[in-house]
């Protein structure tokens, strides 16, 4: 997949952070970066269950850097992303420009321009846009959150990622849909799949029933990563984790308002570019009967994933 969504007004890395993020996973040596990447590129030339098999040197950089320049390593997360893809059809693939355009309306999942200088985090803000919880469908703002992160995944370069959750319009009919095991799923799909490190999940704005929220989200937290969960009084608790540098004027910050910064990414994933990405990354898929060796994965990352084949799109 040769097609990549870099706007460098939306995710902006410098070299400073190339070169940190390098050295923290152990690849600052770029003969052996780029030795590891034509290894990579050959090994997937040769799959005959990879659908495409011409993956861009970014994407295949990527997933080397995040297995620390073991190629070994990144050919399993490699195999198990198209793997998962292919069976998560639902949730990732068939998207377009408008329906991404149509679930903005309703929903900012808004990953912010800048690194948190604090640790080198990816802060992405998310918010209901409305308060009626008829206009919801859970499965949809999934398929929202999956087309921005895989934007993200061929453009970004950070170690993790830190989720601001502005709970002001949310009320408990939306929570009453939000289901556990459809959260438990994506959670699946974002840490083990995209090996998306999640440092913090901080809850502003929050509502009286706020318990129940942090039960939810434990309910499908593995203990570390509830033990990760902070509820802020103030926006100058948040700015203990995440600089004000990177945070919107409306957060306390010196970036640019949340709704110039979401409105700038609804135009890009509305885009000519976002619907020539759709159409190649649904090739970013297995043809299990072609696959020599059997999957490597286990029954119960099986299952988990068999599942979402029963989800359905309204």
């Amino acid at each position: 997949m040769n097609v990549l969504l870099t706007n460098q007004n939306l995710i902006i890395i410098t070299d400073e952070n190339k070169k940190e993020i390098r050295r923290i996973h152990e690849m600052d040596d770029e003969e052996r970066l780029r030795d590891g990447v034509a290894a990579l590129g050959e090994w997937c030339d040769k799959q005959h269950h990879f659908v495409e098999k011409n993956i861009h040197e970014i994407i295949l950089e990527k997933h080397l850097i995040l297995c620390k320049g073991s190629v070994e390593d990144a050919k399993m997360r490699l195999d198990k992303v198209f793997t998962t893809r292919g069976m998560m059809a639902d949730l990732v693939l068939k998207r377009t420009p408008e329906e991404m355009k149509r679930i903005s309306r309703i929903f900012e999942y808004t990953p912010l321009p800048k690194l948190n200088p604090k640790d080198q985090t990816r802060v992405t803000i998310l918010q209901l846009l409305t308060e009626n919880a008829d206009d919801i469908n859970v499965i949809q703002l999934c398929r929202y959150v999956i087309m921005v992160m895989e934007y993200c995944n061929t453009s970004d370069y950070s170690i993790g990622a830190r989720y601001v959750y502005d709970l002001r319009n949310i009320n408990l009919s939306f929570l009453a849909k939000l289901n556990p095991t459809i959260l438990k799923k994506a959670l699946v799909l974002f840490a083990n799949v995209y090996g998306i490190k999640i440092k913090g999940f901080h809850i502003i704005n929050a509502p009286s029933f706020v318990d129940k929220v942090v039960f939810l989200f434990k309910t499908v937290l593995s203990q570390k990563l509830a033990e990760r969960i902070y509820v802020h009084s103030s926006y100058e608790d948040l700015h203990k984790h995440v600089s004000r540098e990177v945070l919107p004027s409306d957060y306390g910050g010196e970036e640019r308002p949340l709704a110039e910064l979401h409105a700038q990414w609804v135009e890009e994933l509305s885009s000519p570019s976002l619907a020539e990405y759709c159409i190649a990354s649904d090739r970013f898929i297995t043809e299990e009967s072609k696959r020599i060796n059997a999957s490597p994965y286990n029954e119960e990352h099986l299952g988990i994933l068999g599942n979402f084949r029963q989800l359905n799109v309204d």
